[in-house]
């Protein structure tokens, strides 16, 4: 199998991805409203019904923190990885591996795991192909085409 040829682009559009986290946003509320409102809460023991309702409201929270997206270049060099923000672009870069974990055809998810410890601002990488039309092509072959790196203690 040859390797992808490299690809590099600037992704600065986050609309599919604000809309999903807004979509489930809406949902898990309105779920968390009728839950209260069915009376359900009440039947449970207190500290189980408080523990839900707070576990529910950190992880809106979490997801809420999720809306706002820095623009970021993706580069693959067609041996790694590269991801670093677009603006200034000499800021700090992270190499890594990419791996697929959501794929819609014109909207992907990528998971991030850079090579080097440390807080890494990017583990997931929303990408959409409005704004990305050009390289779209290259971009999905050069993802689907890298070679994944083996798991400590999993043999082939």
């Amino acid at each position: 199998m040859s390797a992808a040829p490299a690809v590099q682009l600037s992704v600065e559009r986050f609309f599919a991805w604000r809309c999903g986290l807004v979509c489930l946003l809406a949902l898990s509320a309105a779920a968390l409203a009728a839950w209260w409102l069915s009376g359900a809460p009440q039947r449970l023991d207190g500290n189980l019904s408080g523990g839900l309702t707070t576990l529910s409201v950190c992880a809106w929270a979490a997801a809420v923190t999720r809306l706002k997206t820095n623009a970021f270049q993706l580069q693959w060099d067609g041996q790694q990885w590269h991801v670093g923000l677009l603006v200034p672009p000499t800021a700090d870069r992270w190499a890594g591996q990419v791996q697929v974990s959501l794929d819609f055809g014109n909207w992907m998810l990528l998971k991030f795991t850079p090579e080097r410890k440390g807080r890494c601002p990017w583990r997931w990488l929303p990408l959409q192909r409005q704004g990305l039309e050009p390289t779209w092509h290259a971009l999905r072959c050069a993802v689907f085409a890298t070679p994944r790196k083996a798991s400590a203690g999993v043999s082939p």
